[in-house]
């Protein structure tokens, strides 16, 4: 399967499980939150493929390919672990976000990270913080 057939809830999930896999679920519902408010901003691409495919967006999207199959190994890892709570956790919080089944608790934030393992390169002059969920913290552009 090629990374552009999947559907918004096979990429929000996977980007929960790649992104706050190990985080309770209102911090994974938190991430979610993000993703959506970028979907609702006109600085970003209006779908959620378009905001969770663009270059150097989400770390654990960068070393998938673009183009060409997915490896088997990541398939599984990020789309197909349906046994496992975790993955049932992301894939909620993804149905959540996508069909606004809960509102946005961030304060609008469209950027997170987690200071444990990145500090990203923003112009922090524009960036206001919002929110800490679990491990990441929340801010806006």
């Amino acid at each position: 399967m090629k990374i552009e057939d999947l559907d918004d809830i096979q990429l929000v999930t996977g980007l929960l499980r790649g992104e706050a896999e190990d985080e309770n679920f209102i911090s994974k519902c938190a991430v979610a939150c993000g993703v959506r408010n970028r979907v609702n901003d006109n600085r970003w691409p209006d779908t959620y493929k378009g905001v969770i495919l663009q270059e150097q967006q989400f770390t654990c999207f960068n070393s998938l390919p673009r183009e060409g199959e997915i490896p088997e190994k990541l398939f599984k890892r990020f789309f197909t672990s349906y046994e496992d709570g975790w993955w049932r956790e992301c894939r909620f919080a993804a149905w959540g976000a996508i069909f606004n089944w809960y509102r946005d608790f961030t304060g609008g934030a469209n950027l997170y990270w987690n200071p444990d393992i990145i500090t990203p390169d923003w112009d922090w002059s524009k960036v206001t913080f919002l929110a800490k969920f679990g491990k990441h913290q929340f801010a806006r552009e």
